[in-house]
């Protein structure tokens, strides 16, 4: 469980669970929408983007959808957190003992 969630976290796209797959929707108008797809009323579809966005597409509307090879989940997750943050959120995952890494150990810092 531990290494799962640390590729989930730092390879979102490496393995992609069945029920978080992005799909790609394409209009017959040439456009494309990438998130996850949701059922709509009257045969929509529609598209939760990683952004939060959401658009809606007629049934009518839509050219094909296909699988996403990138996961919804956006890279560079712990980009902006600091060494002690990214410690914190793993022992909180519990990928990592509740010592926290970046704090140190009781007994490195004793001697």
């Amino acid at each position: 469980m531990r290494k799962e969630v640390l590729q989930s976290i730092l390879f979102p796209s490496h393995v992609i669970s069945s029920q978080h797959a992005a799909k790609t929707i394409v209009t017959t108008n040439g456009r494309s929408y990438t998130g996850i797809v949701g059922a709509g009323a009257a045969g929509a579809k529609i598209v939760l983007q990683a952004n939060g966005e959401k658009f809606t597409v007629q049934a009518n509307e839509i050219d094909e959808i296909v699988p996403s090879p990138k996961s919804a989940m956006p890279d560079g997750l712990l980009n902006t957190l600091t060494l002690e943050e990214i410690s914190d959120l793993f022992a909180y995952l519990g990928v990592i003992p509740s010592q926290s890494v970046a704090r140190g150990r009781a007994e490195d810092t004793q001697n």
